[in-house]
């Protein structure tokens, strides 16, 4: 029975593609990223409620948790990557054209109830658990929900912080269907617009850099991982995602690139993390065993609900965090640790799923709209009825 339950679990939890083939690398690569943000946030709840001064037995814990905080910047690669893959079937295959109109309204209705459902039960909880005002809070919550609270405050949102990379998100998304007219050029005329516009973003962002929190808050400063995302995307629908050419070689560069971007200096990162997790993206179709492993059905149906994951963990985090945190007695912070993500991480996972299931996965119907007009439409006739 237990078998039978592992096998057709994570097939329920699948996500379902509107357009386009099914990428279980994509999927696989979402499942990295995640587990790197739902780490550091853990270890970030888990340090502020032990004394987590850095000792020499205790350096490794703080090293991993700096270095995991680089996970969104996988996301945004992903990111480009996804968003560029219909404008690149177009430009490349012949695939009808994307249309603008049905673009942002398809991303409309896919995350804005996950998104503004998620806020609402974050500020109720904020209010009626941790007792702030509601008042002053519900300012926030409105910058949160429209994508607006670091240009209105220049700060991460006191709502749910996690939201200042949704931000950037939209950001990206308001310029895509201008910046992807890109792909129609040639391939080589595709590559060397993208990096000129690559470094002239990272100009802009150095010009900026004297005013930190404006520069974090603009999309100068994020736009080459997107980039990068674009041109492996535009390369992978190109050469029909590498299916044909997969060598174990590239599993050796992938793993390279892996680590290279969880080590480079953080004063290099603006340079070298597009093009790093870039070669991570191509890595993950063209190697032998990282194309297996992250097209794991586990792996990419958790991968495929990182978006749930995102929205809720911090809260379930804080949630869970009361009755694990009386679980474990380890004095080392090296010990307590890993104890806790672990106690915390299986019921926050497991809570996002249901939150997927529930709310996530029926917004990927991309016909949900029309359907819920329908449903309203006959229930009302139905009371009408009634009422004659």
């Amino acid at each position: 029975m237990l078998s039978r339950i592992l096998a057709v679990a994570p097939q329920g939890l699948r996500r379902p593609t509107s357009g386009g083939p099914y990428l279980p690398e994509i999927d696989g690569l979402r499942f990295l990223a995640i587990s790197a943000v739902l780490l550091v946030h853990l270890l970030g709840y888990i340090f502020a409620q032990r004394d987590a001064s850095a000792s020499p037995a205790d350096g490794w814990i703080h090293h991993y948790y700096e270095v995991l905080a680089r996970g969104v910047e996988l996301f945004f690669v992903i990111s480009g990557f996804v968003i560029a893959a219909p404008f690149a079937r177009h430009y490349r295959r012949q695939a009808p054209a994307v249309k603008v109109r049905e673009f942002y309204r398809r991303r409309l209705a896919r995350l804005e109830p996950p998104f503004v459902l998620a806020m609402l039960i974050t500020y109720a909880a904020l209010v009626l658990v941790h007792g702030a005002d509601a008042k002053p809070l519900l300012a926030h919550l409105l910058a949160t929900c429209t994508y607006s609270h670091g240009l209105i405050y220049h700060a991460k949102s006191t709502v749910a912080f996690i939201s200042w990379s949704l931000e950037i998100e939209v950001q990206f998304y308001l310029l895509a269907p201008v910046l992807l007219k890109l792909l129609q050029l040639p391939a080589t005329g595709v590559r060397s617009s993208l990096l000129l516009l690559a470094i002239l973003c990272v100009a802009l962002d150095r010009g900026l850099a004297a005013r930190p929190a404006l520069s974090r808050i603009t999309l100068f400063h994020y736009l080459p991982l997107f980039l990068a995302g674009c041109l492996v995307s535009d390369a992978a629908v190109s050469c029909g995602y590498w299916v044909s050419a997969r060598h174990r070689l590239w599993d050796a560069i992938g793993a390279c690139a892996f680590a290279g971007a969880l080590y480079v200096p953080l004063g290099w990162t603006v340079w070298a993390l597009p093009w790093l997790f870039g070669l991570c993206v191509v890595c993950a179709f063209r190697g032998l065993v990282l194309s297996r492993l992250l097209s794991n059905v586990w792996l990419s149906s958790i991968g495929g609900m990182c978006y749930s994951i995102y929205l809720v963990h911090e809260p379930l985090i804080y949630f869970f965090g009361r009755v694990t945190s009386k679980m474990t007695s380890f004095h080392s912070i090296s010990r307590y640790a890993p104890a806790q993500a672990l106690l915390l991480g299986i019921p926050v996972v497991a809570c996002s799923a249901v939150y997927f299931l529930m709310v996530e996965k029926p917004c990927m119907n991309k016909h949900w709209p029309r359907h819920l007009q329908l449903y309203l439409t006959a229930q009302l006739r139905s009371v009408k009825e009634r009422i004659a």
